[in-house]
């Protein structure tokens, strides 16, 4: 009987466990890297007022991205977007 009970316990303490960091992760997640699949705040702002094709250079969490100003797929945003990058579509 009280076998049961320290298994019983033992499932409670795990479940909690797997379940605070499902919740933990899923807060830090960003999908896209902005907001609801929006491109960062950053390749928005640095491209503002340039012309397509403009060569700009920004600062990620990765290093230094360089690229060109220019619309998204979608044509909802103009960003700055990598060189040389792969297609959103592409990605795996």
């Amino acid at each position: 009987m009280e076998r049961n009970k320290v298994l019983n316990m033992s499932k409670k303490i795990l479940l909690t466990f797997c379940a605070t960091t499902a919740l933990v992760t899923i807060s830090y997640a960003k999908p896209g890297g902005g907001k609801n699949g929006e491109p960062p705040k950053e390749a928005i702002e640095v491209c503002k007022g340039l012309d397509e094709g403009t060569k700009c250079t920004m600062q990620t969490p990765r290093g230094t991205l360089n690229g060109q100003c220019m619309n998204t797929p979608d044509k909802k945003y103009f960003v700055c977007m990598p060189e040389g990058g792969e297609k959103r579509e592409d990605r795996r």
